[in-house]
C-alpha cells in the first residue's frame, strides 16, 4: 500500500512544479533561439552591407567610378539582405517549431497520469482475467 500513498504527492507535484519547470525549460529554449540567431540584430543591420564591404567613393567626378562604386555598394547590401533574410527565416521557423513542439509536449504532459493510471487499469484487467 506504500506505493498508491505517493499518487497524491505524485499528481501535486505534476501538475504544479512540474509545470512551472516545463514553462521555465520553453522559456530558456526560446531565450535560445533567439540569441542563436541574433534576430534583432539581423532586423536592426538588415541593409547594412555584407561583411561590411563598401567601395569608397573617390575624389573628384568621374562618372565610370561613381558608378562603379554605387554598384559595388548596393551589390554588397543586396546580398547583405539576402544572407540575413535567409537566417531570418530559419530562425522564424525554429522558434515557430520550439512553440508547435512545446505545445504537443505540455498536452502529453497533461494527459500522463491518466495514461499511467489508465494502462495501469488495463494491465490490471489483463492479470484479472488470466
Amino acid at each position: 500500500m506504500g506505493l498508491f500513498a505517493i499518487v497524491p504527492y505524485y499528481v501535486r507535484w505534476h501538475y504544479t512544479v512540474a509545470l512551472f519547470d516545463f514553462y521555465r525549460l520553453f522559456a530558456n529554449a526560446w531565450w535560445f533561439i533567439q540569441h542563436f540567431f541574433s534576430l534583432r540584430l539581423l532586423a536592426k543591420t538588415f541593409f547594412v552591407p555584407f561583411m561590411r564591404l563598401h567601395e569608397s567613393y573617390q575624389k573628384g567626378f568621374n562618372l565610370e567610378n561613381f558608378f562603379g562604386a554605387l554598384m559595388v555598394n548596393i551589390l554588397m547590401r543586396l546580398v547583405g539582405s539576402a544572407i540575413r533574410s535567409i537566417f531570418i527565416v530559419i530562425g522564424i521557423l525554429s522558434l515557430v517549431t520550439a512553440i508547435l513542439l512545446g505545445a504537443a509536449l505540455f498536452a502529453v504532459w497533461l494527459v500522463f497520469p491518466l495514461l499511467i493510471a489508465a494502462l495501469f487499469v488495463m494491465g490490471l484487467s489483463k492479470f484479472a482475467f488470466l
